[in-house]
C-alpha cells in the first residue's frame, strides 16, 4: 500500500505495532516455555502493558508533563534495583525498566518519519523535558499525539502482550 494514502490512525497503529512486537520478541527470546505461551506472566511485560492502560488516564487527569514526571520519578532505577535484578538471575525482572521502556517507545513512535510530532534531530530526547519546554500549541499537539499513540499501545497491550486493563504487577 502506498504510504501517502495511510490515515493517521494507520500510521500510529503501524508505528506502535512495530515497537510493541519488537519489545515482545526481545522479552520472549530469553524466556521459558510458560512465558512464551502466556507473555502476560512475565513481570516486565505485565508492567509495560499495565502502564499502557494507565498512562492515558494519568494524562487526562494531570496533564502530559505531570503524568510523565510522575512516571519518571516513580521508575528511577537505582543501584538497589540493579543489585536485586543481578541476584535473581533466573528471572531478570525489573518492572521499572519495562515502564521506562514504554516511555522510550512512545517517544520513538512520535519521532517516526510518518508521524514526526517530535523531529528526529531534536537535541532533547526525553519526552518529559520536551513536554515541559513546549509552547502552549506544541504542548497541546504533543498531548494529542501521545493520546493517539497510547490508544494503540493499549490495544496492542491487550492483543499482543495479553495484558488487560486492571492487571497489576505484584508488589507494586
Amino acid at each position: 500500500m502506498n504510504e501517502q494514502f495511510l490515515t493517521s490512525e494507520q500510521r500510529y497503529a503501524s508505528a506502535v505495532y512495530t515497537v510493541v512486537t519488537k519489545y515482545l520478541n526481545e522479552r520472549l527470546s530469553n524466556s521459558n516455555d510458560e512465558i512464551k505461551k502466556d507473555p502476560s506472566k512475565d513481570v516486565e511485560i505485565k508492567a509495560y502493558g499495565a502502564l499502557a492502560h494507565k498512562l492515558p488516564i494519568l494524562i487526562r487527569t494531570s496533564g502530559l508533563a505531570q503524568a510523565l514526571a510522575f512516571v519518571k520519578a516513580r521508575n528511577v532505577i537505582n543501584v538497589d534495583d540493579e543489585d536485586k535484578t543481578q541476584q535473581d538471575k533466573n528471572t531478570k525482572h525489573n518492572p521499572k525498566k519495562a515502564r521506562n521502556r514504554l516511555i522510550n517507545d512512545l517517544t520513538k513512535v512520535l519521532q517516526n518519519k510518518h508521524i514526526a510530532i517530535i523531529p528526529i534531530n531534536t537535541k532533547e530526547k526525553d519526552l518529559s523535558s520536551l513536554a515541559i519546554q513546549a509552547t502552549f500549541d506544541e504542548y497541546i499537539q504533543l498531548t494529542e499525539a501521545c493520546m493517539e499513540a497510547l490508544l494503540w499501545f493499549k490495544r496492542f497491550a491487550t492483543s499482543e502482550l495479553g495484558v488487560e486493563q486492571g492487571d497489576e504487577v505484584e508488589g507494586e
